[in-house]
């Protein structure tokens, strides 16, 4: 995980995060669902990542942490009967543009990358049973 529940709350004050989360109407944070909020923004984040780095990141960059804090509003948002407001899908919009713009290698996390991407072979030597010459022979 990116993050812990108690970064969502740095970010949403709890009485947003009761709205989202409270569906039974018990008056309080459902936990559940923000850590499911949680691992579904970890799972976008690392579909991304996976493209470049080694995964699970050794060090965890503020940056990712901010788009796991984003990404996890949003889907509070989302499971909710709340609207998301602007300034939500904007932010929304801006992780999830900056994901892209790390997989293409456009921007960076400062980690070092992995040649995930490029194909790797420990071929030598001709392998091939059927040359030319010999499908002639048929």
């Amino acid at each position: 995980m990116y993050i812990t529940a108690t970064d969502i709350y740095a970010v949403i004050k709890e009485a947003a995060a009761i709205e989202l989360t409270d569906d039974e109407n018990t008056g309080s944070v459902n936990v559940d669902f923000v850590n499911s909020a949680i691992t579904q923004s970890d799972g976008v984040i690392d579909s991304y990542l996976a493209t470049r780095y080694k995964l699970p990141l050794s060090i965890v960059p503020d940056v990712i942490k901010s788009v796991a804090v984003t990404l996890t509003v949003y889907n509070l948002y989302q499971r909710s009967s709340l609207e998301v407001d602007e300034k939500t899908k904007k932010a929304y919009t801006d992780a999830v543009s900056l994901l892209k713009d790390i997989s293409k290698g456009a921007a960076s996390l400062g980690l070092q990358e992995t040649s995930a991407g490029l194909a790797q072979s420990n071929k030598t030597t001709n392998g091939r049973v059927f040359t030319i010459d010999k499908l002639r022979s048929y």
